[in-house]
């Protein structure tokens, strides 16, 4: 192992890092900042000893929100893809020699790639768990409420190279029964939203004072509290802090581009005034407070101390089903950690979309209308703290729209589970639609072919295609313009015997996503059309895949921005569908700069890719107009496609 001292750093510094804006801070002298860096993911040495072992019980403390570490300014360099570190947490940013667990936001920044951060107490191995998830260029920030090690230390991993900043808000220390510190769930209150009756977005830097709920008493030490911020003008940070006070060099929410959606829960120390939150993007605020930590008016009793925890791993519906759209799962969180009042997890929506939130509360009880989390694209992985009530029946977690969800236990809050009020959640998928006839696709139903296939050509620039046999994977609908034309038959077949079907196949020579003219037909009226003429097409479940593209180039230009708004609209018509987006490439080389800028756009919609781009980088299967294909080039074009979806 090599022990690295971090350098120090210029103080009160606010630094944007690829246009990604976090706060920068006052940082300690580099003397009391510590890392070991490992080649392995689980090369961090094991300790018999653990902070928890005893799984003592725990008061909260809060503490003035203070910066512990940024990479980009610590150690100048960004931390490597599966590289471990040690972060020095006892002694620091007024973390106390008798603390056992902390509450920090874990923000991520500049990401290389796709990945996730895992924390945990240091000298324990590394646990299946997540603490944050991230994409190329992101800029994320979860909180989580997390273990110390023996030696008051937090290890990290990193799956991709990223920029690391943690900001701590609070100490947990070991204690039996106690007036102050103990955390008291509430029905959740919605204390501000500013959109509400038409209200005035917030300028740049702007802020709004949020009083604490009439549940709240007046000395609670601090709340947990969910905030969304929306339709802000521009990259940015949210900072919360008690009312009355200067506002922290730290931030609890960030968001990388103009008119983002995103949410963040976090627990915040909290005047008798309520809380201050600041943001420097602007935009709307949604303040939810869900409960809070005990003042020393409380009583003293135990119910409400936390006991930390390793991270522990309850719910992965990857390993069975997914949460529908509208359907809840339970999980029986007695078996894992016994009765108790509430968890302090990390909920990880995956594979979610294409747009839509995460609830988390208390099996078979009355479901909130606060959302634990929220979603913007299809594929997003997303994670954010709760601090959840439990039942006697366990959490419960739902989604409105289809997401597969991943929840650890980081520690539980002592006292009784709640009683069971409501029937056991349903997770039921939606039903699939048959057509009872080859209609639909087609607006008339030719002579099939030899294998069964209803194929119309119209005017030698179009073909439609239908097939009538049910296959194990379900319908599925394809539009494309002039490529996916040349590949039609091949790829209907190849569909087919992959287990597709019912199958749509529209194509058309020179059509485009939205421009609707006699040499531009549209993709967008097409969907529109297959939608309403059987209730098959118009199903929810059903996948689509589009080849549309190429023709758009042309207007969209270098302008990723512009492609994505012509791309939306389709996305729109055709609904919460599973989609597949074949992306583009000729082998002409003015319009490859056009074609990247439109690909940037695909991927950032979280579709799923079929990454034509790169397959057919340098092949010789190109036209002699350096567009359209060879007899070669459109059947690897229709095997590519079959190929690229045949193991969803």
């Amino acid at each position: 192992m090599q022990v690295v001292a971090l350098a120090g750093a210029r103080a009160d510094q606010t630094a944007t890092c690829a246009g990604n804006t976090i706060r920068q801070v006052k940082l300690v002298p580099s003397a009391l900042i510590s890392m070991v860096l490992v080649l392995s993911a689980t090369a961090l040495p094991a300790s018999t000893a653990s902070a928890n072992s005893a799984l003592a019980t725990a008061a909260y403390r809060p503490l003035t929100p203070c910066r512990l570490l940024d990479t980009r300014e610590d150690r100048r360099t960004k931390p490597t893809a599966s590289e471990s570190l040690l972060l020095t947490v006892r002694g620091r940013c007024g973390v106390t020699a008798d603390a056992t667990a902390v509450a920090i936001t874990v923000t991520v920044t500049d990401a290389a790639g796709a990945g996730f951060i895992t924390a945990w107490p240091s000298g324990e191995p590394m646990p299946l768990a997540s603490t944050a998830n991230y994409l190329a260029g992101e800029t994320r920030a979860n909180a989580a409420l997390l273990s110390l090690g023996a030696d008051g230390n937090l290890a990290l991993f990193a799956s991709n190279s990223v920029h690391i900043v943690i900001d701590i808000s609070g100490e947990f220390f070991t204690s039996s029964a106690v007036a102050s510190g103990r955390f008291v769930a509430i029905t959740p209150v919605r204390a501000i939203d500013t959109r509400a009756n038409a209200g005035a977005a917030l300028a740049l830097n702007g802020s709004v004072e949020v009083a604490l709920p009439a549940t709240v008493p007046a000395d609670a030490s601090a709340v947990e509290v969910t905030i969304t911020s929306t339709r802000a003008s521009a990259a940015g940070f949210v900072t919360a802090y008690p009312a009355g006070t200067a506002r922290p060099f730290v931030s609890m929410l960030n968001t990388d581009a103009p008119q983002q959606t995103r949410t963040a829960t976090q627990i915040m120390p909290v005047s008798a005034n309520g809380l201050t939150v600041f943001s420097n993007a602007g935009g709307h605020l949604i303040v939810d407070v869900v409960g809070y930590f005990t003042g020393p008016s409380a009583p003293e009793t135990t119910d409400g101390l936390f006991v930390p925890s390793a991270p522990k791993r309850v719910l992965d519906t990857r390993e069975a089903v997914r949460v529908y759209a509208g359907g809840a799962i339970a999980i029986d969180t007695a078996a894992t950690i016994g009765s108790v009042a509430a968890v302090a997890a990390n909920i990880t929506a995956t594979d979610a979309g294409p747009s839509g939130y995460l609830t988390a509360w208390a099996a078979q009880t009355e479901q909130p209308p606060t959302p634990a989390l929220t979603y913007e694209k299809r594929g997003e992985d997303i994670a954010n703290l709760g601090v959840v009530s439990v039942s006697t029946a366990g959490l419960a977690v739902a989604t409105t729209s289809v997401a597969h969800v991943v929840v650890d236990i980081t520690g539980w809050f002592v006292g009784t589970p709640l009683a069971t009020t409501t029937a056991a959640p349903l997770n039921n998928a939606p039903v699939r639609v048959n057509p009872t006839a080859p209609i639909g696709c087609l607006t008339y139903v030719p002579t099939p072919t030899s294998d069964g296939l209803y194929v119309t050509n119209i005017g030698k620039s179009r073909i439609v295609a239908h097939t009538y046999t049910a296959g194990p994977k379900g319908p599925i609908v394809v539009i494309g313009d002039s490529l996916t034309y040349g590949a039609a038959l091949r790829t209907i077949r190849g569909l087919r015997t992959n287990g597709w079907g019912p199958i749509c196949y529209d194509a058309q020579v020179a059509r485009s996503i939205t421009y609707s003219t006699t040499t531009r037909p549209s993709g967008l009226t097409t969907a529109l059309r297959i939608k309403t003429s059987d209730p098959v097409w118009n199903d929810p479940t059903i996948t689509w895949m589009v080849g549309l593209g190429t023709n758009d180039v042309v207007s969209t230009g270098t302008n990723t921005m512009l492609a994505r708004a012509h791309i939306d609209r389709m996305l729109t018509a055709i609904g919460p569908n599973p989609i597949w987006w074949v992306n583009v490439h000729t082998a002409n080389l003015a319009d490859q700069p056009r074609e990247r800028a439109f690909n940037a756009a695909i991927a950032s919609t979280g579709v799923h890719v079929i990454d034509w781009a790169t397959f057919s980088t340098g092949a010789p299967w190109f036209a002699g107009d350096l567009v359209h294909l060879s007899p070669t080039g459109y059947n690897a074009r229709a095997s590519f496609v079959v190929s690229s979806i045949h193991g969803w």
